[in-house]
């Protein structure tokens, strides 16, 4: 019954999340942003940088883009 909610017209989780894995947003897009978002919140919340969330977030996409590599 779980299932069938979820199966709206044609549309179902399984097909999204396969298409999700055929365009490799669990191997790239995914470990970037999980990175990006760990690096910017400790970072914002020791305050190590300062009030200045232009360098946390550089400092963040710089961390996460070295996920990708």
């Amino acid at each position: 019954m779980g299932l069938t909610l979820i199966s709206l017209a044609g549309f179902s989780l399984t097909n999204m999340l396969n298409s999700w894995e055929s365009m490799g947003v669990f191997s790239y897009a995914l470990p970037f942003l999980l990175l990006f978002a760990i690096v910017f919140a400790i970072l914002e919340s020791s305050k190590v940088l300062g009030e200045n969330k232009g360098v946390i977030v550089i400092i963040s996409l710089a961390a996460g883009l070295l996920s990708l590599v």
